[in-house]
């Protein structure tokens, strides 16, 4: 029945649901075609979870049909939904995992190498069959947010020879749907246009993905990956989780990269950020620094600000910094504080600073609130 699937000999297409159907191929395919009419269901129907769709290839998939594994009307979870092959292209896909009365499933797309554009490219038919003609695999921005309406949406990838595991952001997403998106590239994770979430769904952006954590809770690899936004994240109202096995830089340019949201920043090396709000900021590598600019203020929160004896900068530029909750700790790390609005310290009971030297600039002043102290331990304290 074409309509129905389309898809190449020896595929490896697994269905799952409460009815326990499974389709497989003894070997998996070099190539996988699921057209623009094709159509997958994997849903429960009154109760139980939704089930398992995997459209695979070892080498090229091209998904463009309808998927769906949601969750029972009466009760039930949303399913799992996976596009994977080293080039992958899901232009005008339709991806459904929600759920009446549970949680809605997840989307993961698994390419090498792959660029999220507002085209996807890549690849051709010759004589029936599709030949891929270059890297990385293209992810159409649309098809993200358009399937975000539907459920969490992931992409990962996983590096092969020359592929290192990228992923590019090269055209703005913009979502208001409260799921999740999350990049997880076991390389380098660049970001050069917007990504705005307004639905109160959570970003994670990982570099140096281990591809072993999984993809609830990502580790990364010390000294692999490095996250480079160039262009600005938002996460109205919800969370920014971004971890690299290298370092975090927001480039310098015309517009500076800028974390916008409760921004969880940790790293294996080196954090150089622009953010605007509340924040945490863990550098784990030996001696490395952690330097955080701000147009406004600067309000840290749990876990704090910690490094491995590395160097921290805080420079609010317009106003000034709080200390809502979490310890400042830097070992033998020097802070050095330049907030013209001065550094007021909320927590509820005693702020903590321990560092080898603390700095404060002729532009701080300090202040409490709450009837909060303020706790420094340092072997050099200097105040304007």
């Amino acid at each position: 029945q074409p309509r129905v699937m389309a898809a190449f000999a020896l595929s490896a297409l697994l269905l799952s649901a409460n009815w326990s159907v499974y389709v497989w191929a003894v070997q998996n395919a070099q190539v996988t075609y699921f057209g623009p009419e094709a159509s997958v269901k994997a849903d429960a129907i009154e109760q139980g979870d939704g089930g398992k769709v995997i459209v695979w290839a070892d080498g090229t998939t091209r998904a463009f049909g309808n998927i769906s594994a949601q969750g029972g009307s009466g009760a039930g979870h949303g399913g799992f939904v996976e596009t994977s092959g080293h080039h992958l292209e899901t232009n005008g896909i339709r991806v459904r995992t929600t759920a009446a009365s549970g949680h809605a499933g997840t989307w993961l797309l698994d390419p090498y190498n792959v660029d999220i554009s507002s085209t996807t490219a890549n690849g051709g038919f010759v004589s029936n069959v599709f030949a891929p003609s270059g890297t990385p695999s293209t992810v159409s921005a649309a098809d993200i947010q358009a399937n975000l309406t539907n459920g969490e949406v992931v992409i990962t990838t996983v590096g092969l020879g020359s592929d290192q595991g990228s992923v590019t952001v090269s055209a703005p997403i913009s979502s208001s749907s409260a799921y999740s998106l999350k990049l997880l590239a076991e390389g380098n994770l660049t970001v050069n246009q917007s990504v705005d979430l307004t639905g109160g769904g959570d970003l994670s952006l990982v570099a140096g993905w281990d591809t072993t954590s999984g993809t609830a809770n990502p580790s990364t690899v010390a000294g692999v990956g490095t996250l480079t936004l160039a262009n600005s994240v938002l996460a109205h109202g919800s969370s920014v989780f971004a971890r690299a096995g290298s370092g975090i830089v927001s480039s310098a340019g015309t517009t500076r990269g800028m974390f916008q949201g409760y921004v969880y920043l940790k790293s294996g090396g080196t954090i150089d950020a622009m953010l605007d709000g509340d924040f945490s900021a863990v550098s784990t590598g030996y001696g490395s620094s952690i330097t955080i600019s701000d147009p406004g203020a600067l309000r840290t929160m749990f876990p704090g600000i910690t490094t491995n004896h590395g160097n921290v900068s805080l420079n609010p530029t317009n106003a000034g910094l709080s200390l809502l909750s979490g310890p400042i700790d830097l070992g033998s790390g020097t802070l050095s504080l330049h907030a013209s609005g001065g550094m007021n310290y909320l927590a509820d009971s005693t702020a903590t600073i321990r560092a080898g030297g603390v700095s404060l600039d002729a532009t701080t002043s300090l202040g409490s609130y709450n009837s909060a102290d303020l706790s420094i331990t340092t072997d050099t304290l200097t105040l304007p």
